[in-house]
């Protein structure tokens, strides 16, 4: 999409490592930023879109500071969690990214929905709800995390759940054990 690829343009250089090979880097707020906001505006104000193509432009804007955007962010994710996926949409990737920046504003579903899209998802939306689970540092994450490990049948994501929830149970002071697809937890 056009919004995606402005966006990247104004949020990320490329820097040559070698011959036909780069890393994307963060750059500073390009002045020239500001100059589509209202071609934004206008693009999510427009009622021919999928629900998941209107989280795509409303995500882009928020990462381009467009200010009515970040307030529309939630209520466009839920609509584009609720609308059924189509296989152009299936990676789950900008549904991701959304949630992670619904968590960074403060407005991320509660645990149980969080679960929901780690059971229910694809892989990289479910990466993303694990990950902000963990985020959030009690026990009843590191819990939810334990159910997680036993219901999904993912081994990438089981891996994934394992290396978010040591961290947590460090600092909660848990000792996790594993035996064969069950995790059990005690105190240190």
């Amino acid at each position: 999409m056009i919004a995606s690829s402005l966006t990247m343009g104004l949020t990320y250089r490329m820097r040559m490592t070698r011959i036909n090979s780069g890393l994307l880097e963060p750059i500073p707020p390009h002045p020239g930023r500001t100059v589509p906001f209202s071609l934004l505006e206008e693009w999510m104000a427009g009622d021919d879109y999928e629900p998941r193509d209107r989280l795509r432009i409303t995500l882009d804007a928020v990462r381009l500071g467009v200010p009515v955007a970040a307030k529309d962010l939630r209520q466009v994710f839920d609509a584009a969690m609720a609308a059924p996926v189509g296989e152009e949409h299936s990676d789950g990737s900008v549904a991701g990214r959304a949630l992670e920046v619904l968590y960074a504003n403060g407005e991320a579903p509660p645990l149980h929905q969080l679960e929901f899209l780690a059971i229910s998802a694809t892989y990289n939306l479910a990466s993303s709800a694990v990950a902000l689970i963990a985020k959030g540092g009690r026990q009843a994450e590191a819990e939810t995390l334990i159910r997680l490990y036993e219901n999904v049948t993912s081994a990438s994501l089981r891996s994934m759940i394992l290396g978010v929830l040591e961290p947590l149970a460090g600092r909660l002071g848990l000792r996790i054990t594993r035996s064969d697809n069950t995790l059990m937890a005690m105190a240190i």
